[in-house]
């Protein structure tokens, strides 16, 4: 997004903010006028990653999320409906961005962005790289570089995480929380992939033809739900 389009969608989430804030304290009303409308303030900044973002998943499933939130406050569909309507609306987004050619998993894809500057935490005297990712498509590498393991957030979009060429003999995990997104983990033939996660509508698969005899190892423990994690 360049300059002039994140300030245009800067300015729009801030006037919704206010008037939100407003809203809440009692100084100002508009249920009446426009009931739901704090629905804006998800709606906005998806209808502008649809425009500027490559990949399209998290802005159409954020878009349509937002709207049939609106149609619950406004008791056109019922609360109740709503984890439903979200499955079906993440199905729909998902094949639409499969119609549309846009390839939500491919690791080193041009279209997704570069992740710099990874913040660390110390944990049992590791190094625990903290990866977040939501409405978008990221990627990072570790090449060369010590890998001690990672604690990872992602929601509504696409990360594709390289391990070539790392060192991992610290047998680093992967602690994975992944829901309605699409991640891909590339790492070096000898390198043992130990799946300790927890499903509801997704799946770990490993895609390699070739292992070699493993002399590295590293441990997936999280959960995945809605989505998809691939080992390449």
């Amino acid at each position: 997004m360049n300059r002039s389009k994140r300030i245009i969608c800067g300015i729009a989430l801030v006037v919704v903010a206010v008037l939100y804030i407003l809203n809440l304290s009692g100084v100002l009303s508009f249920n009446l006028l426009f009931k739901g409308w704090w629905t804006l303030i998800i709606i906005i900044p998806c209808f502008f990653g649809l425009i500027n973002d490559k990949n399209k998943i998290g802005p159409l499933f954020g878009i349509g999320i937002g709207v049939i939130l609106m149609l619950c406050c406004r008791n056109i569909v019922d609360w109740e409906d709503l984890l439903e309507y979200a499955i079906v609306l993440f199905a729909l987004a998902w094949g639409l961005a499969m119609i549309m050619g846009k390839d939500h998993g491919k690791g080193h894809d041009d279209n997704m962005t570069y992740m710099k500057d990874i913040q660390q935490s110390d944990r049992d005297g590791l190094k625990i790289n903290q990866i977040s990712c939501s409405f978008g498509g990221r990627k990072t590498s570790f090449a060369g570089e010590k890998f001690e393991g990672a604690d990872i957030k992602l929601s509504f979009g696409a990360l594709a995480l390289d391990l070539r060429g790392t060192d991992l003999t610290a047998e680093p995990v992967l602690n994975i929380d992944c829901s309605f997104a699409g991640m891909e983990i590339l790492v070096d033939p000898d390198v043992m992939v130990r799946n300790e996660m927890q499903y509801a509508f997704g799946g770990v698969e490993d895609k390699r033809r070739i292992i070699d005899t493993p002399t590295k190892t590293i441990h997936l423990q999280g959960k995945c739900s809605f989505a998809g994690i691939e080992i390449k």
